[in-house]
């Protein structure tokens, strides 16, 4: 797939009606051309940080593409595996002083039943 035909899947209005492996294949030719390519007109620029109890690969993978379809350049921090339950517990952590817009929390089900259920 070429550039221009990249740009205008990226582009589409319609993109989140597209299947998953349609998604994950753009994504990969996207990759392959986002960091040289100046076409892209963005209105808004922000930071999100990841935080999950269980693996967010896929959304660090998927976001950019569905920002980048809405016109926002998005820079996405992810933390590692399983590190919420310590973050939580850590206010003075790196990743809350950061210059986040949006934080995606993703706690384990089976914790948060816990934590509320004592």
């Amino acid at each position: 797939m070429d550039e221009l035909n990249i740009l205008s899947e990226v582009k589409n209005p319609f993109l989140y009606k597209k299947d998953y492996l349609d998604i994950h294949s753009l994504i990969n030719n996207f990759n392959k051309i986002r960091l040289k390519n100046k076409k892209i007109k963005f209105k808004k620029k922000i930071n999100v940080s990841i935080a999950s109890d269980y693996t967010s690969n896929y959304l660090t993978q998927f976001l950019p593409i569905f920002f980048t379809n809405k016109k926002i350049n998005a820079k996405i921090y992810e933390k590692e595996f399983g590190s919420l339950n310590f973050l939580s517990k850590e206010v003075s952590s790196n990743f809350w002083k950061k210059n986040t817009d949006f934080f995606i929390l993703i706690p384990s089900s089976k914790k948060f039943k816990s934590t509320f259920n004592r």
